[in-house]
């Protein structure tokens, strides 16, 4: 039977990039091996049962975003504790739920985005795909200063035709796509403004931004893609109250 508890912990870990001591591992080994019970038990008990103290579990379910033990607990209730909850249904609700909202800087780059003389949006592979969706919806809300390219040579191209009057949002998971970083090398030289959207902030993408907004990583389970698209609709919906 799948432990649903478990996967969802998980995935905010995962999600979040979590960094867990020794003591904390073993927490979330127990969860997974049904050791313990965390609907139906408070600190006293766990603490008793897993030989683990009070605080550590404390400490762990603050560390996963959570005020405490309680409300880690309530909110598996209320979200995940349920027998017909699909895997793919707590994917999805976790790259929701993992989401962090624009800073000022990146707020205050889409209001000026009318002034660029072009918004070129880049990606290779399933970044492609997002990448060609943004063209289409940004042109659909009313830009008209915006490209696309989805493919290493009309990546070439576009690249070579910008200038420091230009913007180049630049999708990529990993951040280390070959094509993708050589490209974008040469917007970089040609003074082109970068904004990085990546789930790998240690990547040459991320370094070599201007600007940079983490998405989730995505799993196996769902599409490459789905985090970007996500990422979409957040910078549509901020295009249009800018």
């Amino acid at each position: 039977m799948t432990n649903y508890i478990y996967e969802y912990l998980a995935h905010i870990i995962h999600y979040c990039d979590i960094k867990l001591s020794d003591t904390e591992k073993e927490i979330l080994n127990l969860i997974k091996n049904d050791k313990i019970d965390i609907i139906n038990s408070d600190t006293n008990e766990i603490s008793k049962l897993a030989y683990i103290s009070k605080s550590s579990i404390t400490r762990f379910s603050q560390k996963l975003g959570f005020k405490g033990f309680s409300d880690m607990k309530y909110t598996i209730k209320q979200n995940v504790y349920k027998k017909d909850a699909s895997k793919i249904e707590l994917e999805y609700k976790t790259i929701v739920e993992n989401y962090v909202d624009f800073n000022q800087d990146i707020i205050n780059l889409i209001s000026k985005f009318k002034d660029f003389r072009k918004i070129c949006i880049i990606g290779i592979g399933s970044s492609g795909i997002a990448a060609k969706e943004a063209n289409y919806r940004l042109i659909e809300i009313g830009l008209t200063n915006i490209s696309f390219a989805d493919e290493p040579y009309n990546l070439y191209l576009e690249m070579t035709r910008l200038n420091e009057k230009d913007l180049v949002i630049a999708l990529s998971l990993t951040g280390e796509n070959e094509n993708l970083i050589e490209n974008l090398q040469i917007a970089k030289e040609n003074k082109a403004y970068i904004f990085a959207v990546t789930s790998n902030l240690n990547s040459r993408l991320s370094k070599m931004s201007d600007l940079l907004y983490k998405v989730p990583s995505p799993t196996k389970e769902i599409s490459k893609a789905v985090p970007l698209l996500f990422f979409i609709d957040l910078l549509c919906n901020q295009v249009k109250n800018a």
